[in-house]
């Protein structure tokens, strides 16, 4: 069994986001020492009272701090930025944390930032996490020429391509296919899970964050189905948690 931690973090009224920043760093380097398996962090755009709007640049900055802390996202919003940009950064920080690191994708939670990305439509953004995701698995399996038609992005690089100046491909993660991929779920019957579950079916890769269940509910699973979990993430805030599944558990879906 292993331990994580995720927060946002919060900031106290008033209180500068480098301060905050500061506390946060603190923390992890404290759960790099007590022997912490992993660190979760979120990613918020418009919250002033969480506000980490680049979860990898943060994490980026710890890397060379710690010795054995795995950097995870909880989570990245997939519909929020262009894919190609996301498969980019994420393979750059695969290398940079050298296989310490779990992508946790998910649709995004902030209602605030849906409205600023004009993105308040639930369906739209969740058809939008799988075919991001399922662009980004591309990207990195792939050489280049590339070529995507979706309903959400269209775009390659074709012409401009150049072997003999290494011009026109994009970085492939250290870890081979990719690091392991984990899916926010907001409830135990989540039709984004169940949609996750449809399209990657790579068990080996595919993990759940069974995410924001109740702290009785998390008794309840640890109780009766903690073979089911080898990994329990904790969260800052008293009354939730996460429990993070070992492998895709149907009736789970």
């Amino acid at each position: 069994m292993k331990l994580g931690l995720f927060f946002m973090p919060l900031t106290r009224p008033g209180q500068e986001i480098g301060e905050a920043m500061e506390e946060a760093r603190r923390k992890a380097l404290f759960l790099d020492e007590t022997g912490v398996d992993e660190f979760w962090l979120g990613e918020h755009f418009s919250a002033t009272s969480e506000p980490i709007p680049s979860p990898l640049a943060f994490m980026s900055s710890l890397v060379p701090q710690t010795r054995r802390l795995t950097f995870c996202t909880g989570v990245i919003g997939l519909p929020y930025r262009h894919p190609a940009v996301i498969a980019g950064e994420v393979a750059q920080f695969d290398h940079l944390a050298k296989g310490r690191f779990r992508f946790g994708i998910g649709t995004g939670s902030l209602p605030p930032d849906w409205e600023m990305f004009g993105l308040e439509d639930e369906a739209a953004r969740k058809r939008m996490l799988l075919e991001s995701i399922g662009v980004i698995q591309k990207i990195w399996s792939s050489d280049p020429p590339y070529r995507f038609d979706g309903e959400f992005w269209n775009f390659g690089v074709e012409r401009t391509v150049d072997p003999a100046l290494r011009m026109g491909g994009m970085p492939k993660p250290r870890t081979p296919g990719g690091p392991p991929i984990h899916v926010s779920v907001a409830t135990p019957n989540s039709s984004t899970a169940k949609l996750a579950g449809e399209r990657l079916t790579d068990a080996e890769q595919l993990a759940w964050l069974d995410g924001l269940f109740r702290v009785p509910d998390l008794f309840h699973h640890l109780v009766v189905g903690a073979a089911d979990y080898d990994a329990i993430v904790l969260s800052p805030y008293l009354w939730w948690t996460t429990v993070t599944g070992a492998a895709v558990a149907p009736e789970r879906t």
